[in-house]
């Protein structure tokens, strides 16, 4: 599709400049403009709703022909910035708000979701970092505010590559309020104490292993799982396995791909409480681990287990691990 070569190309050149978004110029929005037009709010709602059925091999329906998920949040992120001088910042952070707002647990998926791993060059930490310094902007004029890059948005948080150095627009930015969100979680995890190992052994190897897999993603879940059954079947032993908490790509996906269907619903609350707060975090240990003691205390499954494979997020792994030993 032309619309989409044509922004991604733009893009790519835009952002390799490293200059701020709101520098992009008339090309890069024209392009921005091109491709978001040709998608109204509900085709895209029906491609939404058909793409998950075309990514797990069911084939692919006319209503995605042309279709780029990626693409249309990249052309609506551009739009954002694509306002007159004396707009205020504030409109600018709210529209980057709503490209990242919605349920991330439930069936309206976030277009999102595998942007780190994309060729598109804008992601959602982009995303989120940019909205966050634009909301600093609120109730000044937009030609008044720093116009940062999203790189050097990341350098200021230690997320880029070692060696890249902050451009003379970043000086502008002060990530104080990252900073202090940071060392507030680093403070909660340091009062958890590590208890050490307890041995473990089966007298029957001919009842199955009772296996709970704890994790927010499929691939993350699926994968030491599967690894864990194959080593099983060459000691002859089955195991008998229950998945919890995915929430990515779909929830649904799990259930409809593997037959992994069982939820606990205390779980799925932890799960996506920290999904919905990954970029700011204002969780308290104290409330998470009343989360996962209920989801302990309420489920036989858990109860009974004899193994729990957690793979993510951390800190509920962490947490577990102190409430189970």
């Amino acid at each position: 599709d032309d619309s989409w070569e044509s922004l991604f190309a733009a893009s790519t050149r835009h952002v390799a400049s490293n200059v701020g978004p709101r520098a992009a110029g008339r090309e890069l929005f024209d392009a921005a403009s091109k491709a978001a037009g040709r998608w109204r709010p509900g085709a895209v709602g029906r491609a939404k709703r058909l793409l998950p059925s075309a990514l797990m091999g069911r084939g692919a329906p006319p209503e995605l022909l042309g279709f780029c998920a990626q693409g249309l949040v990249v052309a609506l992120f551009w739009r954002c910035f694509d306002v007159a001088p004396d707009a205020l910042g504030a409109g600018i952070a709210s529209c980057l708000g709503a490209l990242t707002a919605g349920p991330t647990v439930g069936q309206n998926w976030g277009p999102l979701e595998f942007s780190e791993s994309s060729r598109w060059p804008i992601k959602v930490l982009d995303v989120r970092l940019l909205q966050e310094q634009w909301s600093t902007c609120a109730d000044r004029r937009a030609d008044a505010c720093p116009d940062v890059s999203a790189r050097d948005l990341r350098l200021r948080l230690g997320l880029s590559r070692p060696g890249e150095e902050l451009s003379a627009a970043a000086q502008a930015y002060t990530s104080s309020g990252a900073a202090a969100a940071a060392a507030s979680v680093e403070r909660q995890l340091s009062g958890l104490a590590r208890s050490p190992p307890k041995p473990w052994s089966r007298d029957d190897s001919s009842v199955p292993l009772r296996l709970v897999v704890i994790g927010s993603h499929l691939g993350s879940n699926m994968e030491p799982a599967s690894i864990f059954q194959a080593c099983a079947r060459h000691l002859a032993l089955s195991v008998d396995t229950t998945i919890y908490g995915t929430v990515y790509p779909w929830p649904e996906m799990i259930c409809q791909l593997f037959g992994h269907c069982a939820h606990n619903k205390y779980i799925d609350e932890a799960v996506g409480m920290l999904v919905r707060q990954m970029y700011r975090p204002k969780w308290e240990p104290s409330e998470l681990l009343r989360i996962l003691h209920n989801a302990h205390s309420s489920d036989p499954v858990l109860q009974k287990s004899e193994l729990i494979l957690c793979t993510q997020p951390m800190v509920i792994c962490l947490m577990l691990r102190a409430l189970v030993e």
